[in-house]
């Protein structure tokens, strides 16, 4: 008997795909990098898909954690789902904010194309160059397939170590992710590439380039394979030519990656005279104090908050996440649809807001001993959530703080402070300081960058002496914060949200 297949079209991605009768929707969209917080069981709400054309069967689950508003909308949740019919469906999760970069800089110009490609945990940039004059020729992005075995990077350290067979299967996840964005970027079959400079954190060179994560997860988290890895495309299966140079370039230390190699070299920290900060306000946390003389850098625990991570309602800068709370409580949501979820600019405004009509005192208790503050109908945040921020944004003025007193330095004599990572765009620098993530005198030194790793990624192309970041790598040193012996009076003490009369 002729077995009954579907039809499944996946938006915004436009991908077409063939199922068999009744096969559940999470089989189908974890292949494509959807994340299922709650391992698929129901409870969280956070695989939401919209019906655009045939349907899916509501069962009582979807009615229970679906409110009324999104029912009528046609939501449901992948996890609950089954495909009976041939349907098109609408993956909130595919409309992540992918930040990339279009900023000019001076160039020698070189024959053929370049590909500068960010390796983020979460997203992935490329961008197909003109090595002649400079310009962007064409631009691809996708979701990180890796996703599926976890949102974070110790999540898929755990689940690369458990086999060899896993280890493999997340490098290929990459890999071929990559390589579709290349196929998308090239008209034909790109024997005009030149070269191929590929950026990320610690973690995904590792995992991209194939190497063991193990030293990665150990004391004292030093690998052997921090240096630049050079990669053949016929290995990768890209669509390339043979002479096509491809390097995955090297780590600064154990937990501050090549993107923020590039980083540095976007600001071009290690050419100036007055000494500049980069954050990268992402999942590491990275800080980078130098200038042309001396560079130090290190990394905190605080991005996953404001990647969404740990906080209850949280998610990142994608459709359906609030990204601003206006002084009267309204709330703007990506996407202009119904909110599902805070990102980090949302949390900031969100936190600044109760701050300012009291509902939290400055040790970051809620008044009367409450344990949750409403923005909307569907979306507030718990007293652990302020918690997971309090944590978040001392960890980063802990960092900074330790890093300046190092070089022997204050923010006084600091003339720019670079923000970039995901949260940077829709950072408002006035409230980040009402909530003490940043100090009152970077107010008018802050400079927010879209994507400081592609940007330098796209200038290491024209590095061809290789000087640029074998220069970043001899001037920087890294400091370990938890060692440091003013580590923790000083994070106890960014715990405390900033009072009016503070400094």
């Amino acid at each position: 008997m002729e077995v009954m297949k579907h039809k499944v079209c996946l938006e915004p991605i436009h991908k077409e795909l063939e199922v068999v009768h009744n096969t559940p929707l999470r089989d189908v969209l974890i292949d494509w990098g959807v994340e299922f917080p709650c391992g698929g069981r129901g409870f969280c709400g956070n695989c939401k898909v919209r019906i655009l054309s045939g349907n899916i069967e509501m069962s009582d689950s979807h009615v229970a954690l679906l409110n009324k508003k999104r029912l009528n909308t046609d939501w449901r949740l992948a996890c609950l789902s089954r495909i009976t019919e041939d349907v098109t469906i609408y993956v909130e999760q595919f409309q992540y904010i992918i930040q990339t970069d279009q900023t000019p800089f001076p160039i020698e110009p070189e024959e053929g194309d370049g590909i500068a490609v960010d390796v983020g945990s979460t997203t992935l940039v490329a961008q197909l160059m003109d090595l002649r004059n400079g310009k962007i020729k064409s631009v691809a992005t996708s979701l990180n397939p890796q996703r599926q075995y976890g949102a974070d990077i110790i999540s898929r350290i755990s689940y690369a170590l458990a086999s060899g067979e896993q280890a493999s299967r997340l490098s290929w996840l990459s890999r071929d992710a990559i390589g579709d964005l290349i196929r998308e970027l090239l008209p034909g079959h790109g024997h005009n590439v030149r070269k191929i400079v590929l950026v990320g954190n610690s973690v995904m060179h590792h995992l991209f380039c194939a190497l063991d994560v193990r030293p990665l997860s150990v004391y004292p988290f030093q690998s052997p394979a921090n240096d630049m890895q050079i990669l053949r495309s016929d290995s990768l299966h890209w669509p390339l030519g043979t002479d096509c140079s491809i390097r995955f370039f090297p780590n600064m230390s154990h937990f501050v990656g090549s993107d923020i190699l590039a980083g540095i070299e976007a600001v071009q920290m290690h050419k100036q005279d007055c000494f500049q900060v980069l954050m990268d306000l992402g999942t590491n946390g990275e800080i980078v104090v130098g200038n042309k003389e001396r560079i130090m850098c290190t990394s905190t625990a605080a991005g996953p908050a404001f990647e969404g991570i740990n906080i209850s309602q949280g998610m990142k800068a994608a459709t359906g996440a609030i990204y601003q709370v206006t002084e009267n409580c309204q709330v703007k949501v990506i996407g202009n649809v119904s909110p599902v979820g805070i990102c980090g600019s949302g949390l900031i405004d969100a936190i600044d807001l109760f701050l300012k009509q009291s509902y939290i005192d400055g040790s970051g208790a809620v008044r009367d001993g409450g344990k949750y503050l409403p923005l909307c109908e569907t979306v507030g945040l718990t007293d652990k959530d302020i918690r997971e921020f309090q944590l978040a944004k001392s960890a980063i003025r802990t960092g900074l703080e330790i890093l300046l007193t190092e070089m022997e330095l204050s923010l006084d004599d600091i003339e720019h402070v670079y923000i970039t990572g995901g949260l940077g765009s829709y950072l408002d620098i006035d409230k980040a300081i009402h909530v003490g993530l940043l100090d009152d005198k970077m107010r008018t030194k802050v400079v927010k960058l879209n994507n400081a790793a592609l940007l330098g990624a796209r200038m290491f192309l024209f590095d061809s002496t290789e000087q640029d970041w074998k220069s970043i790598l001899q001037k920087s040193h890294y400091c370990t914060l938890e060692s440091h012996p003013c580590f923790q009076d000083l994070f106890c003490s960014h715990l405390f949200f900033p009072m009016d009369g503070d400094d």
